[in-house]
């Protein structure tokens, strides 16, 4: 009531006006509104446990315990391990770079994308000169097979630009988005071969320099798009080839610009009948009242508070993650017992999007590591990460 009048300008009416607006723009967006009582009921369910007791109980400790751990393990076991002055950035960096989708690579990638689609786009653009010229009669199949490409090319280019924003989003590309095979009709011998070819011999040769190179430029393309599309990344390598300085240097290098949140567990302090919880609370430093549903997405949550955009004069977003990092398998007193947790990353993978796995160990524990089922997220370690 306003004025002894029903009103008509309400709160509810705005937002029925503002959904109706946007909806008339927008026909494929649902808009949901969440007052207080619904943001408590979806916080109380048991799924989002993790996060309510996060963000509302546990946030300041989480980040100053994780810190303390890893000062702890710095100036106890891998003390002798680890010398900043004398490590120097390689093979497991780049490895980790790419497994994790840090900002290096993924600008990386949106390089890429820009690339390719500044090929595609030349590529469409020289067929379209070609286009332009007067082909005999007896050379109207090879002008429709030009015309067929550039419609390809066209729809490429949309898919590249989407590709593009995808990467740009810090969100992951997966082998679905290259369901559509890059096929083109006409290859360069049937340019060379065309009567117009020595008259017109620019528009011809800028076409087929591109021909000649593109399949090989989208399959790197596409090489470098698709993510890993496991949560674990196991390092095999023998005594002295700089594992366990290489692993905690680029934890130091994470929690230094806040990229993402790494916890540092040594495998020979647990034993059987650990779990994932006991190790994980036990190497924080955190209580036992924990669940592990709620641990891991309190460390989810605890990993979204770490800089997203890690460089401010650059639009690419960098999804964060936490990495769970378990250094020296082979010094374990029971192999099998991470054997079994390795196992075990596979249940999280659907649920703990953005909680990875990295295991550092000699080869000697994984004898046949190509039979398992996991065998691709083996990666063979060879260089030594140190320099004088």
């Amino acid at each position: 009531m306003k004025n002894n009048q029903v009103a008509r300008d309400t709160e509810e009416s705005k937002w029925i006006n503002l959904c109706e607006n946007i909806n008339k723009e927008y026909p494929d967006v649902v808009i949901e509104l969440w007052d207080e009582t619904s943001i408590q009921e979806k916080l109380c369910l048991p799924e989002t446990q993790g996060c309510y007791r996060y963000w509302f109980e546990y946030s300041d400790v989480f980040e100053t315990e994780i810190l303390t751990s890893y000062q702890r393990a710095i100036n106890s076991w891998a003390k002798t391990k680890y010398i900043p002055d004398l490590y120097s950035t390689g093979y497991i960096h780049d490895k980790l770079s790419s497994f994790t989708g840090s900002f290096e690579a993924t600008k990386k990638k949106y390089d890429m994308t820009q690339n390719i689609y500044a090929i595609v786009q030349k590529l469409k653009r020289a067929y379209e000169d070609i286009l332009r010229l007067q082909f005999p009669e007896n050379e109207k199949a090879l002008f429709e097979k030009v015309k067929s490409d550039i419609s390809v090319l066209g729809e490429w280019l949309c898919i590249i630009r989407e590709i593009g924003s995808l990467v740009a989003s810090g969100s992951d590309i997966e082998r679905d988005n290259f369901e559509k095979k890059f096929e083109l009709n006409c290859d360069s011998s049937e340019l060379k071969d065309s009567s117009l070819h020595f008259s017109y011999y620019n528009h011809f040769h800028e076409v087929e320099s591109i021909l000649d190179n593109i399949e090989d430029d989208f399959e790197q393309f596409k090489r470098c798009m698709i993510s890993d599309s496991h949560n674990k990344i196991i390092f095999l390598g023998n005594q002295g080839t700089g594992k366990t300085a290489g692993i905690v240097s680029e934890i130091d290098l994470m929690l230094q610009d806040k990229s993402f949140l790494p916890v540092l567990v040594q495998a020979k302090d647990y034993r059987k009948g650990d779990s994932w919880l006991s190790i994980l609370t036990r190497t924080i430093g955190l209580s036992t009242t924990w669940s592990e549903l709620e641990l891991f997405q309190a460390l989810e949550n605890a990993a979204l508070l770490r800089n997203r955009y890690l460089n401010e004069s650059c639009d690419i977003v960098v999804q964060p993650k936490c990495l769970i990092c378990v250094d020296g398998i082979d010094e374990a007193s029971l192999w099998s017992f991470w054997k079994e947790r390795i196992e075990e990353t596979q249940v999280y993978e659907g649920i703990f999007p953005n909680v990875k796995f990295v295991f550092l160990s000699r080869p000697y524990v994984f004898p046949r590591y190509y039979d398992l089922d996991y065998r691709e997220c083996f990666i063979h370690y060879q260089v030594v990460e140190m320099c004088l």
